[in-house]
């Protein structure tokens, strides 16, 4: 399968220290851990890993940009997503812990089952309601109100309305940081599929390239 790496111009954070083992070696890189994956499997799909910040502006032009194709190419069957959500944006939200918590909230979405429509939903209207830096935010009742649009059901909705971020939360997003710095990658949103080959974002045409689509 084709890989490549799509790095845009946008929220950056500079990490220090030595890189660590991927995530997957601590335990937790699967889909019900520090990573949320929709689409096929194997060679029937190709695959890439998108690092987000759900409070990142550069991440809103992403989803607006790409996210309908995404959705499309998901739902055909040709491609699988796996969205690595991180949190240095805290400190710019209003309450301090926003980025932290729309993490926790997908991350909760993904383990009650949700399907690949409901997951790339929920995403989708989390950041067209992205709260304004400094200022905004989504309280967890509003978070919840948007999983529920999207189509989450039950005791998930109830857990999100009262969340309150752990240690786990943070271990999930501090793991995905260091993933996007061991890609050699400093900022958020990036996109990778494991060859690392670089692809010019202001390319229009690299996801359809991607999935071999014409």
């Amino acid at each position: 399968m084709a890989t490549a790496v799509l790095a845009l111009a946008g929220c950056t954070r500079t990490v220090d220290g030595a890189a660590s083992a991927p995530a997957e070696a601590a335990g937790w890189g699967s889909s019900q851990g520090a990573a949320v994956t929709v689409g096929g499997a194997g060679d029937v799909a190709a695959g890439i890993t998108v690092f987000v910040d759900f409070q990142c502006p550069f991440c809103q032009r992403f989803e607006a940009e790409y996210g309908e194709d995404i959705t499309k190419y998901v739902t055909e069957g040709r491609l699988r997503v796996t969205y690595r959500p991180v949190s240095f944006l805290d400190p710019i939200s209003a309450s301090g812990d926003y980025s932290s918590r729309a993490a926790a909230s997908l991350f909760l979405i993904d383990k009650s089952g949700a399907s690949d429509a409901v997951i790339l939903g929920f995403i989708g209207e989390m950041f067209r309601r992205q709260p304004a830096e400094g200022i905004g935010n989504l309280t967890n009742l509003q978070i919840s109100e948007i999983a529920a649009g999207a189509g989450v059901t039950g005791d998930v909705l109830r857990e999100i309305s009262s969340l309150q971020i752990a240690d786990a939360d943070h271990r999930r997003t501090a793991g995905n940081e260091q993933q996007l710095t061991d890609q050699g990658l400093g900022g958020v949103p990036s996109v990778v599929d494991g060859s690392g080959e670089i692809v010019d974002p202001s390319d229009p045409d690299w996801l359809a390239r991607l999935v071999g689509a014409r």
